[in-house]
């Protein structure tokens, strides 16, 4: 059974789709490491390039070297290309196009207490408060726990951290510096008054995150738990999924060998615990 559970997760399909041109309209969009863009130069298709842009947010452009990419747009940076390749006597009147292939992505994954548990994609053109997340999410559900509402949050560089919120504060004394900016990838988990079933959750690059009822009998491991999920999505990063899990007030994060576990070494499947979060990061390239 446990091979049948392996390979349920392996065979998992993965969305792949053709990679469009993000509309330009979308003006002064920055771009952020993980876009994915191409620089087309007109009738000189041999200076073109596909990149992803990097974390250092530099890459080289043949014949002008390194050029940075990260934190501007796209006008700014066709302006910046022409006005290098014609100072360089590359090309006499240079014209550049940059389109946005791909955008990192700009999802959040709101789970429990509200009316429609789901993952959202945050806009480009202003930022989203945690109130206002939870409003796209239909509001609270009637069993909300408004006092107990908690963000997850991986950084670029794995920084991993738990956010514990009170949203009924918030909401009562009108504290906007209380209501926490959202960022890409975040979770959301609102708690839930008398909840009877126990669960655990499983958030971040899964197909279908959300809360899984929990069997003291039978029993849920971490790979059951994410093939419950749906199995990983495309932009998984599988080998930095781990457990965090409430131990005696703290929370702990507990490393899960997952590519063990892909290769078919089962015994370190991991044993679940009632309110366990399995997370699975992003992976940014």
């Amino acid at each position: 059974m446990a091979w049948l559970w392996l390979g349920i997760l392996l065979a998992c399909p993965l969305d792949e789709e053709p990679a469009k041109a993000a509309p330009r309209e979308i003006l002064g969009y920055a771009f952020v490491p993980g876009d994915v863009l191409e620089i087309r130069v007109y009738r000189r298709p041999e200076l073109s390039l596909r990149c992803t842009v990097p974390t250092e947010g530099t890459v080289s452009f043949p014949p002008l070297g390194s050029i940075r990419i990260a934190d501007r747009d796209a006008r700014s940076l066709e302006v910046e290309l022409e006005r290098k390749l014609q100072d360089g006597g590359v090309i006499r009147e240079p014209k550049v196009t940059v389109l946005i292939l791909e955008r990192r992505s700009r999802k959040v994954y709101i789970l429990d207490g509200v009316r429609k548990p789901a993952d959202y994609t945050l806009p480009l053109d202003k930022q989203l408060r945690l109130t206002q997340a939870i409003s796209l999410a239909g509001g609270f559900s009637s069993d909300a726990d408004r006092e107990n509402v908690t963000i997850l949050r991986t950084t670029e560089d794995g920084e991993r951290f738990v956010l514990r919120v009170d949203t009924e504060t918030i909401l009562r004394d009108g504290d906007i510096e209380a209501d926490i900016v959202i960022e890409p990838n975040d979770t959301i988990i609102v708690g839930v008054r008398g909840a009877e079933d126990e669960k655990v959750f499983v958030a971040g690059r899964v197909k279908n995150p959300g809360s899984y009822k929990f069997s003291e009998r039978e029993g849920l491991t971490v790979l059951r738990a994410i093939i419950l999920a749906g199995g990983f999505d495309k932009f998984a990063a599988k080998g930095d999924t781990f457990i965090l899990r409430r131990h005696q007030g703290e929370q702990r994060a507990i490393r899960v060998d997952m590519e063990a576990l892909l290769r078919g070494e089962l015994v370190k499947d991991q044993e679940l615990e009632p309110n366990d979060i399995v997370l699975v990061p992003e992976s940014f390239f």
